[in-house]
C-alpha cells in the first residue's frame, strides 16, 4: 500500500510537471484560436494514443465506466481545456497556473458533495491558503494587467475552466478505476475531440480553426507540447487517481506552479514580481496541508 501510495504521488508530481511544460509551450504558439489549438491537439493526442491501445489492451472500461469517461471528456477537455486555452492567451502562463491551483478546493467541495468524500478540519485550512495566495498574485495583476491583455476576461476562462476540469475529474475517477490508464485517457481525448469536431462543423469553423495549426514549424511545435501533455499530464494523472484517492491527487498535482515559474522565465522571459512568489508560495503551501490532511 505505501509503494502504491508514494506511486500516485511520483505519477501526480510528473503530471504536475508536464502540465507546466505543457502550458508554457502552449503559449509559445502565438495567437491562435482556442477551439482550434484544443482540437487539433486532441486529436494528435488520440492519434498517439490509439496505437498503444491497439497493441496493449488493458482492461476495458465497461458501459457505465465509458458513459463517465466521455462525458468527462467533453467537460474536461472539449469545455475546459478550450476555456484554460482563451485564460492562457489573456493572463499568461504564470496566472493561469496558480488560478488553476483553486482546482483542489473545488475538488474538495465537490468530492464532499458528490463522492461523500470528508476532508479532515486542517484541509479547509488549506484551502484557504490556496484562496489567499491566489488572491494576492491574480489581485496584483486586476491592478496592473500586462499590455494588451484583457485581465477580467482571462480570470472569468480561468475561473470557469477549474470548476468545469474539477467536474471533469470528478467524473472520471469511477471510469478511470474501472479501466487501464490508457484507454481512460484515449475516450476522454476521443470523446473531446468529436465534442468539438462536432461544434466547428456545426459553426462552419473547422477549417479556420485548424488551418493556422498545421502549417509549418508551428505544427512540430504543437506536436512536441501534445506529447508532454497527453503522456505526462493526462496519463500520469489517470494513472496517478488509480493509486490514491481523489482529493490526494488533486492536491499533488497542484504544485504545478512550483515547476512553471522557472519555465516560464527561462522560456518566456516573465520575471514575476516579489509578490507573485510569495503568493505562489502561500498557495503552495495550502496544497501541501491539503495533502497532509488527505
Amino acid at each position: 500500500m505505501a509503494l502504491t501510495t508514494s506511486a500516485g504521488v511520483l505519477l501526480a508530481l510528473a503530471s504536475a510537471a508536464s502540465w507546466a511544460l505543457g502550458a508554457t509551450l502552449y503559449q509559445r504558439l502565438g495567437e491562435v484560436s482556442a477551439f482550434g489549438l484544443n482540437l487539433v491537439s486532441t486529436v494528435l493526442g488520440v492519434l498517439l494514443l490509439l496505437p498503444l491501445v491497439l497493441h496493449a489492451p488493458g482492461p476495458l472500461p465497461g458501459n457505465d465506466a465509458l458513459l463517465e469517461l466521455a462525458v468527462s471528456g467533453v467537460l474536461g477537455i472539449a469545455v475546459g481545456d478550450t476555456l484554460f486555452f482563451l485564460a492562457l492567451q489573456r493572463l499568461g502562463a504564470h496566472a493561469v497556473v496558480v488560478l488553476s491551483m483553486l482546482a483542489p478546493v473545488v475538488t474538495v467541495l465537490l468530492s464532499l458533495l458528490l463522492l461523500g468524500e470528508r476532508p479532515a478540519p486542517s484541509a479547509w485550512v488549506g484551502a484557504g491558503a490556496v484562496l489567499a495566495g491566489v488572491s494576492v498574485v491574480l489581485g496584483r495583476r486586476l491592478l496592473a494587467p500586462a499590455e494588451g491583455r484583457s485581465e477580467p476576461l482571462g480570470l472569468l476562462y480561468g475561473g470557469g475552466a477549474v470548476l468545469v476540469m474539477a467536474l471533469g475529474t470528478v467524473a472520471a475517477k469511477h471510469g478511470v478505476a474501472a479501466s487501464d490508464a490508457t484507454s481512460a485517457t484515449l475516450v476522454r481525448m476521443a470523446a473531446g475531440a468529436a465534442a468539438l469536431a462536432l461544434g466547428g462543423a456545426l459553426g462552419g469553423r473547422l477549417r479556420g480553426w485548424t488551418m493556422p495549426l498545421l502549417r509549418g514549424p508551428r505544427l512540430s511545435s504543437l506536436l512536441v507540447a501534445v506529447v508532454v501533455v497527453t503522456f505526462g499530464g493526462f496519463w500520469c494523472l489517470h494513472a496517478a487517481m488509480q493509486r490514491v484517492d481523489l482529493v490526494l491527487a488533486a492536491s499533488v498535482h497542484a504544485t504545478e506552479p512550483l515547476f512553471v515559474l522557472p519555465l516560464a522565465w527561462w522560456m518566456l522571459g516573465e520575471r514575476p514580481s516579489v509578490s507573485a512568489w510569495l503568493g505562489t508560495a502561500l498557495a503552495v503551501g495550502g496544497v501541501v496541508t491539503l495533502f497532509a490532511a488527505s
